[in-house]
């Protein structure tokens, strides 16, 4: 039997792997689900929390998961445990989608695209703000300079941590925790994905990272930076503010152009562009929450299908994770460090 959805033509026979099961791994496999009933999906977890999610052949170690003989793997474990995973998952020749970020350090990147270079292995991102019509829009704006010269974008993004969940103890979240590769930077890393896939390849950042209130959690709940992108004359900056810290909610970006000021709000999905006299709505759509996941599930399958590079690669992984590093290493040593 063959299962088709979007671009994605899958076998019946497909047989997936899902690494960690909180609620992103869930979320994917539910999507999966919906989308390819037919396939076989197992799951490897820590066997904490409670999942009312059946239907699918659970695993209790690594080894077991390869001997499964997966044909694609969703990691969605916390970041300080993906690439120990992804090594051994590439090597079985296993295409991965890694949920963002891609890790919480540097260490053994360089070996994980060399392998999957190696194997021909899809290695996919899981950045689906990417994916969202709203982002895109933004995006096509900015690079076709729709608007003439970009001068200077700024990108903010805030939320109280104990509301992301309401049903949870905060404290007890990979977003509260260093151990699971907590805290803003890592958490809030679609900001530093989206305005590298917009502005190109960062240069020189200066980072400021805190923590300033009184949440019960051991990273960082602020963070503060100024990436600049491209030089001499291409040479943009970005002003960046990431936090858990904010009551009302708010994702936006901001982009001053020569001949307008166009502002992506993520949480009413709109861009507007603002000239000298008049307000031009560019995109203003209702939004299913759950559609950019969708998006990009369907996208890496459609990859791994056609042999074709995957929207977020492990590449722009990689330039996120060193990225944060340099924001922490500007912010401990207190100057501009070179990428």
């Amino acid at each position: 039997m063959q299962l088709t959805n979007g671009n994605a033509i899958l076998n019946g026979s497909y047989k997936a792997l899902i690494v960690g099961f909180g609620s992103i791994g869930r979320r994917h496999f539910r999507n999966l689900r919906t989308l390819y009933p037919e396939i076989e999906i197992a799951v490897l977890r820590s066997g904490l929390g409670e999942t009312d999610e059946e239907n699918y052949i659970p695993l209790e170690s690594l080894q077991s998961a390869i001997d499964f003989q997966p044909d694609f793997a969703l990691i969605c474990s916390p970041a300080p445990f993906h690439i120990d995973v992804a090594l051994q998952l590439v090597e079985a020749g296993v295409h991965l989608f890694i949920e963002k970020p891609l890790s919480d350090n540097v260490e053994n990147l360089d070996e994980l695209k060399r392998i999957s270079s190696r194997n021909s292995v899809t290695v996919a991102l899981g950045y689906n703000l990417r994916f969202t019509h709203a982002l895109q829009v933004l995006h096509r704006t900015v690079t076709e300079r729709r608007y003439g010269s970009v001068y200077s974008v700024s990108a903010e993004v805030g939320q109280y941590l104990p509301d992301w969940r309401p049903q949870q103890d905060y404290r007890k979240t990979v977003s509260a925790r260093k151990e699971l590769g907590g805290g803003a930077l890592l958490e809030l890393s679609h900001e530093l994905d989206y305005l590298c896939w917009m502005l190109g390849e960062p240069v020189r950042v200066i980072g400021h990272v805190d923590k300033v209130s009184p949440l019960e959690i051991d990273v960082e709940d602020t963070a503060d930076c100024i990436i600049e992108f491209g030089q001499g004359a291409k040479r943009i900056v970005a002003l960046v503010h990431l936090d858990f810290l904010q009551r009302a909610r708010r994702r936006e970006c901001r982009v001053i152009c020569e001949e307008a000021t166009v502002v992506w709000d993520g949480i009413a999905n709109t861009v507007l562009a603002f000239t000298h006299d008049n307000v031009e709505a560019l995109y203003d759509e209702p939004v299913d929450a759950n559609d950019s996941y969708i998006a990009e599930l369907t996208s890496f399958l459609a990859c791994i299908q056609n042999k074709t590079e995957p929207a977020v690669s492990v590449t722009e992984g990689m330039e996120v994770v060193r990225l944060i590093e340099a924001i922490k290493t500007s912010a401990v040593q207190g100057r501009r460090v070179a990428l």
